[in-house]
């Protein structure tokens, strides 16, 4: 299945590396956003693309707002990639492409503007059309299926991780579980074990696997109480530079983690006994 957009997507991509484009990847600052953005890296790294950078966030936020315009504008950049967010937000597209910066974003909230409103270096690819398999997915399952396309037609054929993290985001969006498409992946996500990405597969013990219970109780708690404390830097170092680190600073970031996760559960609960 080849989502509406893959194909514009291609062609994008194909001046991107060719041209050595400079490009912003811009995830929504929650689970699904941020595992967007991990596949666009994962993506660009199998590509040898390194013209790129993901947006550091410093400040709870959705959708891409006037300071994220002037840092892209200001810093040159040629395209950015929005995750997640910003489908409606069609003066900051205008304004973006008004400076020359082309604008693709990949969403799976409910579009409320005619498409044809869009200005021309804007490419919207979402999951509101009529009549199609794949209308209740994430944003990161969305992501995974586009890029899998694109790099499948680049010469890249395995890209099972990005269907794994696709995955986790049907959980931690709380998406339609029964919807028949998202079905699909659900029953056979047990053939993709031994793809996890390294980040996930460091916090599974030799008794975990890759299912619900994994995904919903154990894993995505953790990363969203990094986000609801604000734990800006540690997100950046697990989501975009994990693969890079030392074994040393991998094991203090997973430390790190399972602690803040603690604490955090504890004072929520006792403000629960209050």
């Amino acid at each position: 299945l080849v989502p509406r957009g893959s194909k514009e997507l291609l062609e994008h991509l194909k001046i991107i590396i060719g041209c050595n484009k400079k490009v912003m990847i811009d995830p929504d600052y929650d689970p699904d956003g941020y595992f967007s953005a991990m596949i666009v890296k994962e993506a660009f790294d199998k590509l040898g693309f390194t013209n790129y950078e993901v947006n550091r966030h410093y400040k709870k936020r959705h959708g891409i707002d006037r300071e994220d315009v002037v840092s892209i504008i200001k810093n040159e950049f040629d395209y950015v990639i929005i995750l997640d967010s910003s489908i409606n937000n069609i003066e900051e597209i205008k304004e973006l492409n008004k400076y020359g910066v082309v604008v693709i974003i990949i969403d799976h909230h409910i579009l409320e503007i005619d498409e044809e409103e869009y200005p021309e270096e804007c490419l919207i690819i979402h999951n509101n059309h009529e009549n199609i398999e794949y209308d209740k997915v994430s944003a990161g399952l969305l992501t995974a299926m586009v890029f899998d396309y694109c790099l499948s037609k680049m010469g890249i054929k395995n890209n099972i991780s990005f269907y794994i993290i696709g995955y986790i985001t049907l959980y931690s969006d709380s998406c339609d579980l029964d919807n028949r498409f998202n079905q699909s992946l659900i029953k056979n996500i047990d053939k993709f074990s031994g793809y996890e990405p390294e980040m996930l597969k460091d916090f599974m013990t030799e008794w975990d696997s890759l299912n619900r219970s994994f995904v919903s109780y154990n894993f995505i708690p953790r990363i969203n109480a990094l986000m609801r404390g604000n734990q800006f830097d540690i997100l950046y170092k697990l989501f975009f530079m994990y693969n890079e680190l030392e074994d040393v600073e991998k094991e203090y970031i997973r430390k790190y983690v399972d602690k803040f996760y603690r604490d955090s559960k504890k004072i929520r609960e006792d403000i629960v006994e209050l």
